[in-house]
């Protein structure tokens, strides 16, 4: 049986690496968000529950990006892939952004006015 203990101390260490990089992009984010997010998420919200979603999502988006090398300037996932497995990846992430991002819209009730029109059928 090979060891591959040599192989697991190498994929933490990149693993730290990437993290490390996704931090430091997380954090110019948000000092000084670039265009994709702001597109994809609006700028970082003053309100304290928001901003916890913000930036769930910025790290999402700046993970995606780091680990797949996206450098598109507009879109924050990039272009969706063509390929079954990197089109899943790409869905999920969005999917999963969207939904940190997407508020409750208040429901609007209609009243119901009778006009006093009867349809015959």
């Amino acid at each position: 049986m090979m060891d591959h203990s040599a192989d697991i101390v190498r994929l933490e260490q990149i693993g730290n690496v990437l993290a490390d990089r996704v931090d430091r992009a997380v954090c110019r984010a948000i000092n000084d968000p670039p265009a994709y997010l702001t597109c994809a998420l609006g700028f970082l919200p003053d309100d304290g529950t928001s901003v916890g979603d913000w930036i769930e999502a910025a790290t999402i988006i700046e993970s995606y990006r780091l680990e797949r090398d996206i450098i598109h300037k507009r879109h924050a996932l990039g272009r969706e892939p063509r390929d079954p497995i990197d089109r899943a990846a790409w869905q999920e992430a969005a999917w999963t952004v969207e939904a940190l991002i997407s508020r409750p819209v208040p429901s609007i009730e209609v009243p119901d006015h009778d006009v006093g029109l009867e349809l015959d059928p």
